[in-house]
């Protein structure tokens, strides 16, 4: 096991390791948990052994080996890897898998989309895992595991689709491209990376054909997320973070080019700005504000005006050198720590921003993005995300509405309110919710105050699936759909992002924004219409009955993980015994 520099990589909460006793020794667990997404080589490497021996192993365990996926799992599949490895193996180990850094391990957990925080906010403690020879009752068990393998997973089954075949198989919508649009349809790419895909030469996390499929679906926009310094060298050239910004710029020309092929805007999501080490803040003149508790990271004070300057110049040098890119959708109280009171889990409070108050500071970074923007591209979108408003004062969102740039679109989540029973199950929905059809009150009323204000309402939903079942495409929900999208109407709502990081599948339910189930139907099952129709209303009103309230669980209840969900008789709650988020 190689020695690494760790201070990098979080800790948080550090449960003990779960036990696993249906496996006889921990490296077995590591290599039945591994074998196919990691080369053997790489295994044996991680468990101080050979790959002979590790291809032995996994063949007593029954599992039949086929490499022709791994370094796809390895570029692409990593998060499920690190999933795979949490609680089994110390960082050490699952770097060593990996092949990364702790910096690099460290960027995707803060950054791939909020990934720390669906890991559970902590590391377990693990020591480290090392292949050894078998007693003769582990041989014994091994046996039988072998042969329940054998009896239920070996039989002769239909040839079964392999992993990421889905980036074979698209372009195969007619696609008419129609002229730029001013509404917006924004959706996220069903092939993307989420951290750093600009880095990519190809932009493969945008393929072409793609695209394509999208604009049939009537897709104009696709949303992305942008760390602004690793764009721009807003802390100067030698700042870490902003190596190779140039080569991410480049990309990004290059997939806004593509992307005006088919009339789709590329738009950059901005959570910014980003929290900064202390050491950070010991080189670069910025005021250090708030902490976060659980966490070193202090926020770059927004109340400082050379703060806002900053974000100001870099936005206007990024859409000046992308002059096309489409525009920006900001988020400005999101799980990670921007502005001084963005998050409520303050240990250590700024005391520049003691007395202003945290509407303040959400305007003052919306404007100062906003001017940036618009001094380079005037044309280009301006997207306000209101998500997690309304904290401590239920006037306070009117307070920045009123005050941002006319003609931004104020963007709220729809179903954010909506009351649930399901069987007797009282609550409420938080966001991602197909099975409770929006709009609810809150976002109504943040669009009242929009148009009261002159800017454009902006629904942020799910179309095609949620993290109410996360594991398909899309759930074939027709009549749920139908209905969100009548209600919008009735709003007069007719922008739209259309997913979060998941139900970008370019068909599915997108094709009900263009056209009737009915008139669907008919086109994809022709004398079948009838039933598929009756099929769709039946899965909507079974669908109807999920037990939502807020969103806890969601992350990581079995209908999202399936199998990999399993029974403990001991579970840990990171942020104590009222609540939190399981690892499992």
């Amino acid at each position: 096991m190689k020695r690494y520099d760790l201070t990098t990589l979080p800790a948080g909460a550090a449960p003990d390791r779960l036990e696993y006793p249906h496996f006889p020794t921990l490296h077995q667990l590591v290599i039945w948990r591994n074998i196919n997404l990691v080369p053997a080589s790489r295994i044996a490497s991680t468990l101080e052994t050979t790959p002979e021996k590790v291809l032995q192993c996994a063949n007593e365990m029954g599992l039949d080996v086929d490499e022709s996926s791994t370094e796809l799992f390895l570029e692409r599949g990593f998060q499920t890897i690190i999933r795979r490895n949490w609680d089994i193996l110390p960082y050490e180990q699952i770097l060593d898998l990996l092949e990364w850094t702790p910096e690099k391990l460290a960027y995707i957990l803060k950054e791939d989309d909020f990934f720390w925080v669906k890991l559970g906010f902590g590391k377990p403690r693990c020591a480290p895992v090392i292949y050894r020879e078998l007693t003769c009752d582990e041989k014994n068990r091994t046996a039988e595991i072998k042969s329940t393998v054998q009896k239920y997973f070996q039989s002769e089954l239909p040839a079964a689709a392999q992993p990421f075949d889905f980036l074979k198989h698209y372009g195969r919508k007619k696609c008419a491209v129609e002229g730029k649009s001013d509404s917006v349809r924004m959706v996220y790419s069903y092939s993307a990376l989420y951290g750093d895909p600009l880095l990519d030469p190809e932009i493969s996390s945008y393929p072409e054909a793609m695209l394509a499929d999208y604009a049939a679906c009537g897709v104009n926009a696709v949303w992305m997320q942008a760390t602004l310094y690793t764009l721009m060298p807003c802390f100067g050239e030698d700042f870490p973070g902003s190596r190779r910004w140039q080569e991410r710029l480049e990309n990004l020309r290059k997939l806004v080019e593509r992307g005006k092929k088919y009339a789709i805007d590329v738009i950059l999501y901005f959570n910014e700005p980003r929290a900064m080490p202390p050491e950070f803040f010991e080189r670069v003149p910025f005021r250090m504000g708030a902490r976060q508790s659980g966490f070193d990271d202090r926020a770059i004070c927004c109340s400082d005006p050379q703060t806002l300057q900053m974000l100001e110049d870099a936005v206007c040098g990024l859409f000046t050198r992308v002059p096309d890119l489409g525009g920006v959708m900001t988020i400005t109280m999101s799980e990670n720590l921007t502005h001084c009171k963005s998050r409520e889990e303050i240990d250590i409070p700024c005391p520049h921003c003691a007395d202003v108050p945290v509407h303040e500071l959400v305007l003052n970074v919306n404007c100062a993005i906003e001017r940036g923007m618009h001094r380079a591209a005037p044309e280009a979108k301006f997207i306000v995300n209101t998500w997690a408003w309304d904290r401590d004062d239920e006037n306070w969102s009117e307070k920045v509405i009123s005050r941002l740039p006319a003609g931004t679109r104020i963007m709220a989540v729809s179903e954010t309110g909506v009351e649930t029973d399901c069987g007797g199950i009282k609550g409420s929905v938080s966001d991602y919710s197909i099975s409770k059809p929006g709009p609810g009150k809150t976002a109504s009323g943040i669009w009242r105050h929009a148009r009261q204000y002159g800017h454009k309402p902006m629904a942020k939903i799910q179309l095609n699936n949620s993290w109410e079942l996360s594991a398909v495409p899309y759930i074939p929900v027709a009549d749920l759909i139908e209905k969100h999208l009548a209600a919008l109407a009735d709003e007069e709502v007719g922008d739209f992002m259309l997913c979060w990081t998941l139900g970008g599948f370019p068909g599915g339910n997108f094709e009900l924004l263009n056209t009737s189930k009915e008139k669907l139907a008919n086109l994809l099952y022709g004398n079948a219409a009838k039933e598929v129709l009756a099929a769709w209303s039946c899965f909507s009103k079974a669908f109807e009955k999920f037990p939502f309230h807020l969103i806890d669980g969601l992350y990581t209840f079995p209908g999202n993980y399936g199998p990999m969900s399993l029974l403990h008789k001991k579970m840990y709650f990171p942020q104590g015994d009222d609540g939190g988020i399981p690892l499992r």
